[in-house]
């Protein structure tokens, strides 16, 4: 069932209040008492019809034969306008209705009316005599015209809703399609520009990655050639160990750029194998790496904090603990991942912050995490955790 407009009910029913203040003056007593209950009557059942029967074209259609009687009943006895109270009527079968069933209570609806606006102006049997359509003729003219006339206008109105509901189902469509065009397009975008960062991170670790570290052994060899046949070689030893730190340096940013480059979903632990091996070249310091089963399920912003965090402690273990040493744990629990990286070098009273902390202490922040950091001349221990939502990770 369609229902009709809220505004149309609530006019209807204004209406039919300044009909019955109307009519009162006319009663009294018993007939006023009885001309009140009719009227509750009335409104209740429209009430009832318009709020809850709507949805149940059984009851939908009883209570609006109890409104065809009870405006026929309006019509005969009360008068005053009621007859307004009938179009409402007709004007709720021809929006709501469709079909056989319409066409059937148009069809009782137009007689009940013709019925009850005659029926006090003479008896059924002289109706068809020529005196009742000679007096009356021109006034059953004029409801016939005038109740053709509305069932006109209430089909172009129902007309008008009908065109204007097919154009905003026909909107939800078009804006439902928009928005999964906008996610198509969006996701072959995001598509397009990882398969082509994936292409990138490929060819910078294929051509230059393989390139620095070749370089860095030919570097190494080189460095065991002068230890073993020169005897004054500073100078030289100099500009190769500084090749050789530029060449590390280089190689580490790399790894870097890669894994920056790579899908979210790359391998975390993989990326921090690759970054240990890199460090690690010449396998003179034992680095240990654990971690959780589920750490690949991590959000990837958190993975890159982890692959920069550890990246700054095993340089700033390497280069300034001068560690032997590091062990890195990476634990997952049901409110916060931790990282700890903890060495066994020289240690440092005062932590001077470089970029490189700082940043990471920015990142970090942004997730509401916190670092820490512990040194008693006796190792260096970097402790960093962020906090995550029950059951997510």
């Amino acid at each position: 069932m369609y229902k009709y407009s809220e505004y149309g009910y609530i006019l209807k029913n204004a209406i039919m209040i300044l009909l019955l203040i109307n009519v009162i003056p006319k009663y009294k007593s018993i007939s006023l008492i009885l001309v009140l209950i009719g009227y509750l009557c009335t409104l209740l059942n429209d009430h009832l019809r318009y709020t809850y029967f709507y949805k149940n074209d059984k009851k939908y259609i009883i209570s609006l034969i109890i409104s065809f009687l009870t405006g026929t009943w309006l019509i005969i006895f009360i008068k005053g306008g009621t007859e307004f109270y009938f179009f409402m009527i007709l004007y709720e079968i021809i929006i709501s209705l469709d079909g056989l069933l319409q066409k059937i209570l148009l069809i009782s609806h137009a007689l009940l009316y013709f019925f009850a606006t005659n029926i006090n102006k003479a008896k059924v049997s002289s109706i068809l005599t020529k005196t009742f359509w000679k007096n009356n003729g021109f006034d059953f003219l004029f409801i016939i015209t005038t109740y053709a006339m509305s069932v006109i206008l209430f089909l172009y109105l129902k007309l008008q809703i009908t065109e204007r509901k097919k154009v905003q189902d026909l909107n939800k469509e078009l804006n439902l399609a928009y928005e999964k065009l906008k996610q198509y397009s969006a996701n072959v975008e995001e598509l397009a520009i990882a398969k082509e960062r994936n292409r990138i991170a490929a060819d910078i670790h294929d051509f230059l990655g393989h390139s620095l570290v070749a370089l860095i052994m030919h570097l190494d060899f080189l460095e065991n050639v002068l230890n073993q046949e020169y005897k004054n070689k500073d100078n030289i030893m100099e500009i190769v160990r500084k090749t050789q730190n530029i060449a590390r340096e280089s190689m580490q940013k790399l790894r870097t750029t890669v894994y920056m480059l790579k899908e979210e979903k790359s391998d975390l632990k993989q990326s921090l194998k690759e970054l240990i091996n890199t460090l690690n070249i010449n396998e003179k310091i034992k680095i240990i790496l654990n971690t959780s089963k589920d750490i690949e399920n991590i959000a990837p912003e958190i993975k890159n904090i982890i692959y920069r965090t550890v990246q700054e402690g095993l340089t700033n273990s390497i280069k300034h603990g001068k560690a032997t040493k590091i062990i890195i744990n990476i634990y997952i629990d049901k409110n916060k991942i931790e990282l700890v990286i903890k060495d066994n070098g020289i240690g440092c009273k005062d932590i001077i912050k470089g970029n490189g902390l700082t940043n990471i202490e920015k990142r970090i922040s942004n997730y509401n995490g916190e670092i820490l950091y512990n040194s008693n001349n006796e190792g260096f221990t970097l402790h960093m955790f962020i906090p995550i939502e029950k059951g997510k990770v």
